[in-house]
């Protein structure tokens, strides 16, 4: 069992990463699946099905598929795979536009022609049938919309949905041979695909952290305490799922395990769990100053702690000793994803729409009149 431990925390261990490139082209076959995706549900009849085994296998082979392959058989060699599979799908995605009518186009063509205004007529606002308001979700028009109502947004659901399947593709695919070595996270320097996804996930929970503020800007000058004790409470799931994966990896000595990664005890969920509270304390700030300019900040105050002091090597490096000692990665790498969870938090306020002009919000996206 030891030697078995072994050979498996080597096969994830001491790895370099690859190029910024190479991620890239490996993260375009995503895109451009959905964008096949697209073409196809648009111009083919029949799609999407109607049965749901039908639009499972459907998606799966659209969506799933594209991203197993990029992790494996297309991320091979430096990138050239990923090129060619991209090129691939360019191609078939334009034989597709080119060749087929687009359903919405031909439902447009067979409507019939007619001279008449497009604009309501007299009879649809007449007394006794009164217009509905657009805003209105039953109908009533003395109910007024909700002004804080955030509508959704395909983009970011479609971007989260892209990256919990990659990140489950590479989970389960890191111990396989034919999931390259170069997308395994590093172990000291550099940049691979899996060290994306933990900070997409930083990121992304940065992006739904913006939701509360947008939906009432007041939040940011509510009591300090309160909020930061919220906030634990609402994490505390993830704390306890962290606590979980310690106390089963403890029990059953998993071979898997990669103490340099977070240290002996800690772990993403950890991670997860207590970087919102960390933001709900920087709140205060955020009246004042950019949102923005806080988490450059701190991403920059980080590395020039890493670079001029001992906290770099004493990473690396110091043995493990006590409780802290023995979780120092994790430690130190809060600061870290706490300025990547902000910034997460700063787009976050430009991509939802919002009427808002809170001080706080207009710093970190351009005022557009939507009345």
């Amino acid at each position: 069992m030891s030697d078995y431990k072994s050979a498996k925390e080597s096969f994830v261990s001491d790895q370099t990463g690859s190029t910024i490139t190479h991620i890239n082209l490996i993260s375009l076959i995503a895109f451009f699946s959905l964008c096949l995706y697209t073409a196809l549900h648009t111009r083919v009849i029949g799609l999407p099905p109607t049965k749901s085994w039908a639009l499972f296998a459907d998606q799966f082979v659209l969506i799933v598929l594209p991203l197993l392959v990029s992790v494996t058989f297309a991320a091979q060699g430096s990138g050239t795979e990923a090129l060619k599979w991209n090129a691939g799908f360019i191609l078939v995605i334009t034989v597709l536009c080119i060749k087929l009518e687009s359903k919405i186009q031909k439902s447009v063509e067979m409507l019939p022609t007619s001279t008449s205004s497009p604009l309501p007529t007299k009879s649809q606002f007449s007394p006794d049938k009164p217009a509905k308001e657009s805003s209105g979700a039953t109908g009533d028009p003395n109910r007024e919309a909700p002004r804080n109502l955030i509508p959704k947004m395909p983009a970011v659901s479609t971007w989260r949905a892209h990256m919990m399947l990659m990140t489950v593709i590479c989970i389960l695919a890191v111990d396989f041979k034919v999931f390259p070595r170069s997308l395994v996270k590093c172990e000291t320097f550099g940049v691979s695909m899996m060290d994306l996804g933990v900070g997409s996930f930083i990121f992304a929970q940065g992006v739904a952290s913006a939701l509360p503020i947008l939906k009432d800007p007041h939040h940011l000058s509510a009591p300090l305490i309160p909020k930061v004790l919220n906030s634990i409470t609402k994490t505390s799931p993830l704390l306890f799922l962290g606590l979980v994966r310690l106390i089963l990896v403890k029990a059953t000595d998993y071979p898997g395990e990669h103490i340099s990664e977070y240290g002996t005890h800690w772990n993403f969920f950890l991670t997860l769990a207590l970087i919102p509270p960390l933001q709900m304390a920087l709140q205060p700030i955020f009246c004042y100053v950019s949102i923005t300019f806080v988490g450059l900040s701190v991403a920059v105050c980080y590395q020039l702690v890493l670079s001029l002091t001992p906290l770099q090597h004493w990473v690396l490096e110091a043995p493990r000793t006590n409780v802290i000692s023995h979780n120092k990665e994790g430690i130190a790498s809060l600061a870290g994803y706490l300025a990547i969870h902000l910034l997460g938090l700063s787009a976050g306020l430009v991509v939802f729409p919002v009427r808002s002009r809170h001080p706080a919000i207009t710093k970190n996206r351009p005022i557009v009149d939507n009345s």
